[in-house]
């Protein structure tokens, strides 16, 4: 063989050898996708997004949720008192109120409802006074709940209980709403009355 079809032939088989590796049928070769053959390869999957607890203070609630029953106590003006939250709905039947009273624990039991303009308010006690005529007056009042940002949008009846106790238990109490409707007089009821009677 002469020196000129020798280095032909290398020439040819250095070529053959560089299809081999480009076309992965060599050993160690890659299948295209950049990985090794028989190897596969996985994504790792998406995390999504929860959310566990509150975060900067605020909420897991979800939006529309309902304010939980809660109960707040104190006294107030010299009248021991215990406000209880019993439910929230979406109603317009809110602002109806009954009163009983109960000589021997000198306590007078307040069962309502009054309306708000949303889910994301709750009730409580505004004010008591206990007269020194024997006449008792007592506030209710929606307030916004604390570190709520999204409810359901409609006008809620929250319904509650307020225990009050006197020295003495008084011979008459007015119950007044401060809610959606504005200040509303509910009921005034005497000692005695089977029933709670509208004010005047």
């Amino acid at each position: 063989m002469n020196r000129r079809t020798f280095v032909e032939a290398v020439a040819g088989t250095a070529t053959l050898g560089v299809l081999a590796g480009c076309t992965g049928d060599g050993n160690g070769g890659t299948d295209g996708n950049g990985s090794s053959p028989g190897e596969e390869t996985t994504t790792a999957p998406r995390e999504t997004d929860t959310l566990s607890e509150p975060v900067d203070g605020g909420t897991t609630e979800s939006p529309g949720s309902p304010p939980p029953a809660g109960e707040q106590s104190g006294r107030m003006n010299g009248v021991d008192y215990l406000f209880q939250v019993t439910d929230v709905s979406c109603s317009d039947a809110g602002n109806d109120a009954d009163v009983a009273f109960d000589e021997e624990a000198s306590e007078v039991v307040v069962t309502g409802n009054i309306d708000a303009s949303d889910l994301c308010r709750t009730a409580g006690l505004a004010s008591v006074t206990d007269g020194e005529d024997g006449r008792s007056s007592v506030v209710v009042e929606t307030r916004r709940r604390e570190n709520v940002d999204a409810c359901g949008q409609c006008i809620a009846e929250i319904e509650y209980d307020l225990r009050l106790t006197y020295d003495a238990v008084p011979s008459e109490i007015s119950v007044t709403h401060d809610g959606h409707s504005g200040r509303v007089g509910v009921t005034t009821a005497a000692y005695g009355s089977a029933s709670a009677t509208p004010p005047k």
